[in-house]
């Protein structure tokens, strides 16, 4: 689970604070949701130290890394990461003639097969969008031929 995640990474960068500041040891038996918000608390206190700071830049890289994956992964569990469509360049919409086209995507990133304009939200299944493009693509052949 998230959780674990989430209480491993603060825990194991607490240990790291503590040990490289000469802080005291919490006490032991601590429930976990102490243990995460003491955990949290202490990170923040030391986060400019940790971040810039620390004798070590591999460490500073690391922990900003590890933060990045879990936030990542957060974002991905509960739907908030966000996932941007893909441009269709070099094709025009076929109402308003702008080169606004995109292919949808649901929230986890996946094609849904419809391509949609930006700018008058014409919507084409993957079949429209290909006569489509064969369409629009016939006067340039047209011109290299010649």
């Amino acid at each position: 689970m998230l959780i674990d995640d989430i209480a491993g990474l603060l825990t194991d960068w607490a240990v790291v604070v503590r040990e490289d500041r000469s802080l005291a040891e919490p006490k032991a038996g601590r429930a976990r949701g102490i243990v995460i918000t003491d955990d949290t608390r202490l990170l923040l206190a030391h986060f400019d130290w940790l971040t810039a700071e620390h004798p070590s830049s591999e460490a500073s890289a690391a922990f900003g890394s590890e933060v990045a994956r879990v936030q990542r992964r957060a974002a991905k569990l509960t739907h908030t990461d966000e996932v941007r469509p893909e441009r269709c360049d070099g094709i025009p919409c076929s109402r308003c003639d702008l080169m606004m086209l995109e292919r949808e995507v649901d929230w986890q990133g996946r094609a849904t097969g419809y391509v949609a304009c930006r700018n008058c939200e014409t919507l084409l299944n993957a079949d429209e969008y290909d006569r489509w493009v064969k369409l629009a693509a016939q006067p340039f052949r047209k011109r290299v031929v010649a």
